[in-house]
């Protein structure tokens, strides 16, 4: 998780647009949320902040609080259509020690519970269909990974970030 960063210099809710995709290399279209984080990494605007992780961790809590909003980007395969899916993140009902973990909600309120903050949360679905072994992405899901770039540059307008449309090709 290298390249995590806090910023603590920045006021409240003008934090980077933090960009958390994960899945695993070694799953054919599972790193497909990997594959879209780098691309957004590659844009460098200082303004987003961009990381590509296996699993969500605590780890992540304390960078996730003092984003000005986390965009998580994962395989879904439970979309049965061509296109990248986007739906807010929700709530859980409390954080056990021996609960579930690794889900975008429960990160979300983990941050929440350990420093206060509550921000905004989206979950991008990435559409897959091979997710056995093997390190390359499929035709459908290269296509898909596209997609969803330009999906979080259009959520990241909704932040006041400017996103060249020249960039948003992954």
């Amino acid at each position: 998780m290298s390249g995590l960063r806090p910023a603590r210099d920045e006021p409240e809710n003008r934090g980077p647009l933090l960009v958390i995709g994960y899945g695993s290399e070694l799953r054919g279209d599972d790193a497909v949320g990997l594959r879209a984080a780098e691309a957004v990494a590659e844009w460098r605007n200082p303004s987003i902040q961009a990381v590509a992780v296996h699993q969500l961790l605590p780890e992540l809590a304390e960078v996730v609080s003092v984003a000005r909003a986390v965009i998580f980007v994962d395989a879904d395969v439970s979309i049965y259509f061509d296109h990248t899916k986007i739906r807010p993140v929700g709530t859980i009902d409390g954080v056990s020690a021996l609960g579930h973990t690794g889900d975008p909600a429960w990160l979300m309120d983990l941050a929440e519970r350990l420093y206060g903050r509550r921000l905004d949360g989206w979950l991008v679905g990435i559409p897959v269909s091979e997710m056995g072994l093997g390190m390359s992405l499929s035709a459908q899901a290269r296509d898909a990974v596209a997609e969803a770039v330009r999906e979080i540059a259009g959520l990241a307008r909704r932040y006041g970030i400017v996103v060249a449309e020249a960039l948003c090709h992954a």
